[in-house]
Formats: structure tokens, C-alpha cells, sequence
């Protein structure tokens, strides 16, 4: 656990200072096409991921003994994942030619491609599911480390955004071949060419949980994309900023939910999570009410005065930083070590299909505002929380150990 909180705490830090770095050095103009990138990107990291993290850590951790077995699974996500990275090419040039945001910034992007596109051969999954949380943290720490340094270095103002791409790529460059040397040394696990029945074995596991994954982006990245068809760069950057603010405290959920998933398959101890959710979502109540008073002050220090616009945004956002604890705590590690994977992953589809058609209907009846995508976006949210709390009912009010 002690590498699990330093983890969490990683997580709050690394942004707290390469975020308002960013909206400070950059004009919120760039900002925004930098917000507008990241969203597309998020999309690119579903459809390479592929729902690997989740179906590879579980494939891992019930083979977690059996070193032969390892490789086969590593190597099989590998080539996937592989193949999905060189398709993704494929859709540079449309989405630079449909997105008049990026007329002028078509090199960023595929700057950016290609220093995301790195971390496909990142063996992620494996360390999950053997429990190597260790190793996970301090890649993690490394990575983000070098990041945030290359930044402050090389990023001193707008002058240097197209350098942003390859500030991304070096470090992720270096976790990749930092990654294989522990797998293949620490954990004797290796690549090889893996079978055409353990290939197929591993698409058609990972199949539901890339749906669910896509479901998921919904609610976040999809919102930002069609914020470029509605508004200009600016608008987006002020958006990016409510929104990115909001992330840096869901995601410090993630971590804890990282750690869950393998134990909670392997052990089936649900009084943890139960104990989880009693103890910690008063806390998090706390530094939701907390966020709210303070938030003009909070986005005034961290990004500028000239992203102040933010500050309504974020106030309505603090609705799904409370319930998002929750939401991932009762998600896979909960339902997976329950045996209803399904389950988890329908909850995110449903709130899915919600915000798609939610968005159609504001495009459709000119109803689409900032304001009212938040509003969906809390709308969908909530209804993942609620089917999650109901396939869960037993563990929660009822007396399964």
C-alpha cells in the first residue's frame, strides 16, 4: 500500500505543476488547441489500449505463476497493440482536414501521435497483475519527473509549443526501454512470437472492455472535440482548463482503483471495499466544499487571471469529482471480483449511449452551451454510479464477506 499512496501523491503533484505552468507560458489560443490535441489523443489511447489494461491485468494476475504463460499474454497484447498504433495513422490526415482548429497546427498533431504512440509497447498490464506496484510508481515517477523538468526547461513561452511534442516523446521513450529491461531482468518474462489462437484469445477478451473504455471517453474527450466545431481556441482553453483541474482530482481515484482490481480478483475481499467507500467519501465531501469556496482563488494562483472564466465550469464539476471515488471503486474492482465484468462494463455503455444522444439532441435543438454539456455530462455520471451501486447492492447492504 505504501507504494500505492506515493503514487496518489504523484498524481496530485506532477500536474500541480506542469498544468498551471502551461496555461501561464501559453496564450489561451494555444492552450485551447493543445486541450483540443489531448482529446483526441485520449481517443487514440482507447483504441490502442483496447481495453488491454484491464482484460491483460486479469489474464496476468490468474497466471501470475506461470512465467511461460506471462510472455505468450505480453507478446500477444504487444502485436496487437502494435498494429493498432500503425491503423491509427491512417486517420492523421482526416481528422487534420475535417478540424479547422488544427489547419494550422497539423505537424503538432501528428507530434503528438507519435509521442503518445510510444507507450503501445508499455508493459503496464503485467505489472498490475503480478502485484509489482513498485515498479509501476517508479516508472511512473520517472517519466513524469523528466516531463516536468524538460518543460521548465525548454517551454518558456508560446515561442516553444511545437516543442511540446518531443518533450512528450523522451520520456515515454525511455519508461518503454526502462519497462522491457525489468520485465525481461526482474520478472523473466520476454517477448515471443505469440500464437494466432493466443492473438485471438486476448482481441475477443479485451473486446468488452474496449467498448466500455469508449463509452467511458463520452462523458470527457468527446465534449472537448465538439467544442471545436462551436467554439474557438480560447473558449476551448477556458473550458480545458475547468476540465483539467477537474481530472487532476478524479484521476487521484485511479491509482487506488489500480491497486484494488488485482487484489479484490485474487483475494474477494469486499469488506476492504466497503471500508474504502465508509471511510473515504467523507473526505472527499470535504475537499469538494472546500474546492467550491475557494475555486477563484485556487484557478487565479494556479493558471492566471486570464482563465477566470473557468471558475463557474469547475464549480459544476466538483459534482463528479465526489462521485467519481465511487464510480471506479464499484466499477471492475468490484464487479470483476464478483464475476460480472459485464456488468461493469454495460454501466459505462448505458451512460455512454445517455451522453451520445444527450449531445445529438443539444447539436439538434441548438441547445449546445458549455452549461449544458456539463449538465449531460453530471446526467451520465450519475447513471454509471447508479448501476453500479445496484449490481453491487449485495456486497454493500447485504453480507457478502
Amino acid at each position: 500500500m505504501g507504494w500505492l499512496y506515493i503514487m496518489q501523491i504523484t498524481m496530485y503533484i506532477f500536474p500541480l505543476i506542469t498544468f498551471p505552468y502551461m496555461t501561464h507560458v501559453l496564450e489561451p489560443e494555444l492552450f485551447g488547441v493543445y486541450t483540443y490535441v489531448i482529446a483526441i489523443m485520449t481517443y487514440f489511447q482507447i483504441f490502442w489500449d483496447f481495453g488491454f489494461t484491464l482484460s491483460a491485468t486479469r489474464s496476468c494476475a490468474e497466471n501470475s505463476e506461470d512465467k511461460q504463460r506471462l510472455s505468450e499474454i505480453v507478446s500477444a497484447v504487444l502485436v496487437l497493440k502494435g498494429g493498432l498504433f500503425i491503423l491509427g495513422i491512417g486517420a492523421l490526415p482526416f481528422i487534420s482536414f475535417l478540424s479547422e482548429l488544427l489547419s494550422d497546427h497539423k505537424l503538432f498533431l501528428y507530434g503528438m501521435y507519435f509521442a503518445f504512440g510510444i507507450n503501445v509497447f508499455l508493459p503496464d498490464y503485467l505489472f498490475r497483475g503480478v502485484e509489482q506496484m513498485k515498479i509501476f510508481v517508479l516508472r511512473n515517477l520517472l517519466t513524469k519527473g523528466l516531463f516536468t523538468i524538460l518543460l521548465l526547461v525548454f517551454v518558456k513561452s508560446s515561442v516553444a509549443f511545437y516543442r511540446l511534442p518531443l518533450i512528450f516523446f523522451i520520456p515515454n521513450l525511455i519508461s518503454v526501454i526502462w519497462s522491457f529491461k525489468i520485465m525481461n531482468i526482474n520478472l523473466n518474462v520476454h517477448f515471443c512470437w505469440p500464437s494466432k489462437k493466443d492473438i485471438l484469445g486476448e482481441f475477443k477478451t479485451s473486446l468488452g472492455y474496449f467498448v466500455s473504455r469508449v463509452s467511458t471517453t463520452a462523458s470527457d474527450s468527446l465534449n472537448t472535440i465538439l467544442l471545436g466545431g462551436y467554439f474557438n481556441a480560447s473558449t476551448i482553453g477556458i473550458y480545458g482548463v475547468s476540465n483539467s483541474l477537474k481530472n487532476v482530482f478524479c484521476n487521484a481515484c485511479s491509482p487506488l482503483a489500480d491497486a484494488l482490481f488485482p487484489y479484490t480478483v485474487k483475494n474477494k475481499n469486499f469488506k476492504l471495499i466497503r471500508k474504502i467507500l465508509i471511510y473515504l467519501m467523507p473526505v472527499a465531501l470535504a475537499i469538494c466544499i472546500a474546492l467550491y469556496i475557494y475555486a477563484e482563488t485556487l484557478i487565479s494562483i494556479l493558471c492566471g487571471s486570464q482563465y477566470i472564466g473557468a471558475v463557474f465550469y469547475f464549480r459544476m464539476f466538483l459534482y463528479i469529482v465526489f462521485i467519481t471515488l465511487p464510480i471506479y471503486v464499484l466499477g471492475y474492482p468490484a464487479l470483476c471480483a464478483m464475476d460480472r465484468a459485464t456488468e461493469a462494463n454495460l454501466s459505462v455503455i448505458y451512460a455512454g449511449i445517455f451522453q451520445i444522444i444527450g449531445l445529438l439532441c443539444l447539436m439538434l435543438f441548438h441547445l449546445f452551451t458549455i452549461y449544458n454539456m456539463i449538465l449531460l455530462t453530471m446526467g451520465s455520471n450519475t447513471i454509471t454510479l447508479l448501476f453500479r451501486v445496484y449490481f453491487c447492492k449485495e456486497i454493500l447492504f447485504g453480507h457478502r464477506s
